[in-house]
């Protein structure tokens, strides 16, 4: 696949696995480093640990070009993959819990052990 450049917020990845059986694409588990300086409420969900291993889910990722903009209006990116261009994770800071993620949290929950993103939202609802 060849990655489309431009001025828009997003852009398609190249490192994806098309499948030639079934079509469908195959996204490997990916490494998304939390951001040392900020202070993320999902970063303490996990047990304040410095990464978080998840499948990656999307076929496009948010723009580095477009990053200043974006946290200029208030989204805040607090986790980003291990070369520092890929935003993995942002949040809302003024929100009581938003968060948006490029992986499948729903993949590491287990009857019992629930993903800290779910954890999260249950917490906040409670």
């Amino acid at each position: 696949m060849k990655e489309k450049q431009g001025k828009g917020k997003g852009l398609k990845m190249t490192e994806i696995l098309i499948s030639f059986w079934s079509n469908s694409y195959y996204f490997p588990y990916s490494r998304s480093l939390w951001d040392p300086e900020g202070s993320s409420g999902n970063a303490t969900m996990y047990g304040g640990v410095s990464f978080v291993d998840e499948r990656h889910r999307h076929r496009y990722e948010v723009n580095p070009n477009m990053t200043s903009q974006l946290e200029d209006a208030g989204l805040s990116f607090v986790g980003k993959d291990e070369t520092g261009h890929r935003m993995e994770i942002v949040e809302l800071p003024d929100h009581p819990y938003f968060v948006g993620v490029q992986f499948h949290p729903e993949f590491k929950s287990r009857p019992g052990k629930p993903s800290a993103l779910f954890l999260g939202i249950f917490l906040f609802c409670w």
